[in-house]
């Protein structure tokens, strides 16, 4: 019987030397809605509408959304505003964003074209958005469109950086 208790007592102390306790250090920081782990003080694009962060409080983490994301990109702090774009929380801690109808690209009108060297680009709700390429002489190739002109092909390719355009000389037969 005393073989049995002490037994017991050494799993007992092994089981607990083997589950070491976790202190403030050890337990990580905030997991994110997808699983992932951010760090105190570390922020990230949410959902392409909100800015979120990971918080130290007394008790633990915690995350929290502290702006909001215009369609261009530019990040928005709760209580700020830019060209014309609200970012507030209201009385029951709900983050909005608030757009006026026509979001500017700088000078440039929402819906406004203009050509800048051989590209056509757009003012899409304060988002810069390319239209396509011109060949050499003039003609408009929409984004990923192409384009043969007097033997040569034109290729106007949509890329993560904008447009680029390529050409290639081409034998026709007759």
């Amino acid at each position: 019987m005393l073989i049995v208790h002490l037994l017991l007592f050494c799993a007992a102390s092994q089981l607990i030397n083997s589950s070491p306790i976790k202190t403030r250090q050890t337990l990580g920081a905030c997991l994110d809605p997808l699983g992932g782990r951010r760090k105190v003080g570390e922020e990230w694009q949410y959902d392409r509408k909100f800015a979120r962060r990971c918080v130290e409080t007394k008790n633990g983490w915690r995350i929290e959304t502290f702006a909001c994301i215009l369609p261009n990109g530019e990040w928005v702090k709760i209580g700020e505003s830019r060209n014309g774009a609200n970012c507030e929380r209201d009385e029951y801690g709900v983050t909005k964003l608030s757009l006026p109808f026509t979001l500017k690209c700088g000078s440039r009108e929402n819906g406004e074209q203009w050509d800048e060297e051989e590209f056509r680009k757009e003012c899409h709700y304060g988002t810069i958005k390319p239209v396509g390429c011109y060949t050499r002489y003039r003609h408009l190739i929409p984004a990923n469109g192409v384009w043969v002109e007097k033997n040569v092909t034109y290729k106007c390719i949509l890329t993560s950086k904008g447009l680029a355009m390529s050409s290639d000389s081409v034998m026709r037969s007759q």
